[in-house]
């Protein structure tokens, strides 16, 4: 199976800033339409962890979350 990695630069810093949630949300979207799934890196915070799902983010990688591990869609 493949993934696509969303860069750790923009997870790290979608509590504080608008465009990099939108960034996220748009390379998931690519993601889904290629049928791959996505990893949100750097996640080092509560912040990342409950936005990455809520915009289809299936995987996290960072402090906060240690190694790759699934994210629960609802």
């Amino acid at each position: 199976m493949n993934h696509l990695k969303i860069l750790g630069r923009f997870v790290h810093n979608m509590v504080n800033d608008a465009v990099d949630p939108a960034a996220v949300e748009a390379i998931s979207n690519v993601g889904k339409v290629m049928d791959i799934r996505t990893i949100g890196e750097w996640a080092q915070d509560d912040g990342a962890m409950s936005g990455l799902p809520n915009i289809g983010v299936e995987y996290t990688q960072g402090y906060a979350s240690g190694t790759l591990r699934p994210l629960a869609l609802d």
